[in-house]
């Protein structure tokens, strides 16, 4: 597991765009690959690279302090990368000072975040609008 650094993430573009797109596709629409390769080349947020995928992380200001908030991962085996997404989560944490990591997902983060020490705080809920 590794942070790529800004000039990688362009030399690689092709690489990290098709990851992003593995990642949003499970968005539920709430990024996109393009939104995530912005956001990053931006500089304000980090990726980092880990056995079978790549995980997007940016920082959000509270007024208690700041989250490292898990934007996105991609890869196939949640139980294989878990460990390796929440050492990074935690590494630039404490390397920014944040008070906390927080993320959102589909319902199969609650069960191994949990054996993480993760707790459940808030739920997303989604309804297709139906146009008749």
């Amino acid at each position: 597991m590794r942070e790529i650094t800004p000039q990688e993430l362009a030399e690689r573009k092709g690489h990290f765009l098709d990851e992003f797109a593995r990642a949003a596709a499970h968005s539920n629409g709430t990024t996109t690959a393009q939104a995530l390769y912005e956001l990053l080349q931006s500089q304000r947020g980090a990726l980092v690279e880990f056995d079978g995928g790549c995980a997007v992380f940016d920082s959000i200001g509270t007024d208690d302090g700041s989250l490292i908030r898990i934007v996105a991962v991609s890869g196939g085996d949640m139980q294989r990368w878990i460990s390796q997404i929440d050492e990074a989560a935690m590494t630039l944490a404490r390397k920014t000072g944040a008070r906390g990591v927080i993320a959102s997902g589909r319902p199969g983060w609650k069960r191994e975040a949990k054996k993480h020490g993760y707790a459940v705080t808030h739920i997303t809920v989604f309804k297709e609008v139906v146009y008749a």
